[in-house]
């Protein structure tokens, strides 16, 4: 009887082993995933900034330029001037 009962228990023992296994595979899985997703996920919000940042540096690019046409090095525009749209460049 004492050997059938350690048989028994053993094979409890092995089968809670087993459950846990198992458990601990599915978590392991579901993290798997769910890690993988948050990667795309940060991928895709990297790309999106990228995108952002080119279009930013291009309009502010453009800005520059411009700017740089309308006022040359030395020459001057009067607030007063500008608002009223008669623009005078002086030297």
């Amino acid at each position: 009887m004492a050997k059938a009962i350690c048989v028994l228990a053993t094979e409890k023992l092995a089968d809670d082993y087993m459950s846990h296994i198992t458990n601990l595979q599915s978590k392991g899985s579901s993290l798997e995933e769910r890690s993988s997703s948050l990667s795309k996920t940060l991928d895709s919000a990297r790309q999106d900034s990228m995108e952002w940042k080119r279009k930013y540096e291009q309009i502010s690019s453009k800005q520059k330029i411009e700017e740089d046409q309308v006022i040359k090095p030395g020459c001057r525009v009067k607030d007063k001037e500008l608002r009223s749209g008669d623009i005078n460049l002086k030297a």
